[in-house]
């Protein structure tokens, strides 16, 4: 799975809104708990595959605008 970056920071900023926002909420203390440990595993999960994928591309390097156009010419 290839997310873009406007997702990883869209991702990020709901996370960090909830986590914001939990103490109004008003759920009780065991919910509350564990909402925070998921957001918390969520936030582990989503900067391993940041991590990941930036790593994945830089093994692969940079296009080159003429290789990206001959791909795209064959898939016409």
């Amino acid at each position: 799975m290839h997310f873009t970056q406007a997702s990883y920071v869209r991702s990020f900023s709901i996370l960090g809104l909830l986590t914001a926002l939990m103490p109004f909420l008003h759920f009780p203390r065991s919910w509350n708990d564990i909402f925070l440990v998921i957001i918390g595993l969520l936030v582990i999960f989503l900067s391993y595959t940041l991590r990941a994928q930036k790593a994945s591309d830089s093994l692969k390097g940079p296009q080159s605008p003429s290789n990206t156009n001959q791909s795209q010419n064959l898939n016409s």
